[in-house]
């Protein structure tokens, strides 16, 4: 039980992630740049201030029941007198998540606080060019984690 519960958990901080940048990339985009910039700027760093958050509560939560599953995994392994391999597809969906992780700290730590800057001082120049950085980041992150789900589910 503590298992599914620990897989759910999992499963739905990751819909809230990679559904948070699908909408983002695909939905909130192209209504924005309809706005002047200097609407779009700051509306798009509250949204992604309130994303983020929620991101990066997910992002522990993936870690951390990830962590949890795999060793249990190798625990009940051990137990039995198997010696646990963990498969490939485990492994690279692993690393994707590691991955995914350090972009995401990247984007928050980093590029984010550069758009807040811009923002705060009203450079709508550099307001966009840190928002596209922060577009091509999210685009990437966005792949690895469909590439990642595809691993596990496929193989």
């Amino acid at each position: 039980m503590t298992y599914q519960l620990l897989k759910l958990i999992h499963l739905l901080s990751l819909f809230v992630w990679i559904g948070g940048m699908i909408f983002s990339h695909y939905s909130l985009r192209k209504p924005l740049m309809a706005l002047p910039a200097a609407q779009r700027f700051p509306f798009a760093h509250h949204v992604l201030k309130r994303f983020f958050t929620a991101v990066s509560v997910s992002a522990v939560l993936v870690l951390l029941t990830g962590l949890w599953m795999i060793g249990r995994t190798a625990k009940q392994l051990s137990r039995n007198s198997v010696t646990f391999e963990m498969p490939w597809s485990w492994t690279l969906m692993a690393m994707l998540g590691i991955i995914m992780i350090i972009i995401f700290v990247y984007i928050r730590a980093v590029l984010f606080r550069r758009l807040g800057r811009a923002v705060k001082t009203s450079d709508w120049t550099a307001a966009g060019g840190a928002l596209a950085v922060i577009r091509q980041w999210v685009a990437v992150n966005l792949w690895l984690g469909i590439v990642a789900t595809i691993v596990v589910m496929l193989f």
